[in-house]
Protein backbone atom coordinates (compact mmCIF):
# COMPACT_ATOMS: atom_id res chain seq x y z
CA UNK A 1 0.00 0.00 0.00
CA UNK A 2 0.83 3.44 -0.73
CA UNK A 3 -0.03 7.03 1.14
CA UNK A 4 -1.43 9.37 -1.54
CA UNK A 5 -2.46 13.12 -1.13
CA UNK A 6 -5.26 14.66 -2.80
CA UNK A 7 -5.43 18.09 -2.81
CA UNK A 8 -8.27 20.01 -4.09
CA UNK A 9 -7.81 23.22 -5.34
CA UNK A 10 -9.56 26.66 -5.54
CA UNK A 11 -9.95 28.46 -8.54
CA UNK A 12 -6.51 30.60 -8.13
CA UNK A 13 -4.92 27.10 -7.15
CA UNK A 14 -4.77 27.38 -4.01
CA UNK A 15 -5.08 24.58 -1.55
CA UNK A 16 -8.57 24.55 -0.25
CA UNK A 17 -7.72 21.43 1.72
CA UNK A 18 -5.99 17.59 1.30
CA UNK A 19 -7.35 14.07 1.63
CA UNK A 20 -4.82 11.75 2.75
CA UNK A 21 -5.42 8.06 1.20
CA UNK A 22 -3.69 4.94 1.34
CA UNK A 23 -3.98 2.69 -1.97
CA UNK A 24 -2.97 -0.07 -4.18
CA UNK A 25 -1.75 1.78 -6.99
CA UNK A 26 -1.39 5.15 -8.96
CA UNK A 27 -4.36 4.09 -10.70
CA UNK A 28 -6.46 3.20 -7.22
CA UNK A 29 -5.43 6.72 -6.16
CA UNK A 30 -6.48 8.68 -9.12
CA UNK A 31 -9.91 6.84 -8.99
CA UNK A 32 -10.81 7.60 -5.42
CA UNK A 33 -9.96 11.21 -6.66
CA UNK A 34 -12.76 10.91 -9.47
CA UNK A 35 -14.65 9.01 -7.00
CA UNK A 36 -14.78 11.93 -4.99
CA UNK A 37 -17.78 14.14 -5.22
CA UNK A 38 -16.49 17.75 -5.76
CA UNK A 39 -16.43 20.50 -8.02
CA UNK A 40 -12.48 21.39 -7.12
CA UNK A 41 -9.34 20.00 -9.11
CA UNK A 42 -7.94 17.28 -7.61
CA UNK A 43 -3.98 16.75 -7.74
CA UNK A 44 -2.71 13.53 -6.80
CA UNK A 45 0.17 13.17 -4.93
CA UNK A 46 2.79 10.15 -3.84
CA UNK A 47 5.26 11.91 -2.15
CA UNK A 48 6.95 14.93 -4.31
CA UNK A 49 5.80 12.94 -7.46
CA UNK A 50 2.30 14.10 -8.74
CA UNK A 51 0.23 11.24 -10.23
CA UNK A 52 -2.24 13.15 -12.13
CA UNK A 53 -4.74 16.42 -12.12
CA UNK A 54 -8.32 14.98 -12.07
CA UNK A 55 -10.30 17.96 -12.97
CA UNK A 56 -14.32 17.83 -13.22
CA UNK A 57 -14.64 19.71 -15.90
CA UNK A 58 -13.13 17.64 -18.09
CA UNK A 59 -11.80 13.98 -19.07
CA UNK A 60 -9.02 12.74 -16.82
CA UNK A 61 -5.58 12.93 -18.55
CA UNK A 62 -2.48 10.90 -16.93
CA UNK A 63 0.49 13.06 -16.69
CA UNK A 64 3.74 11.42 -18.60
Amino acid sequence: MTDYRLYRLRADNSIKDVIEVNKESDEEAIKEAIRIDHAFIIEVWELARLVGRVDPKKPFNELD
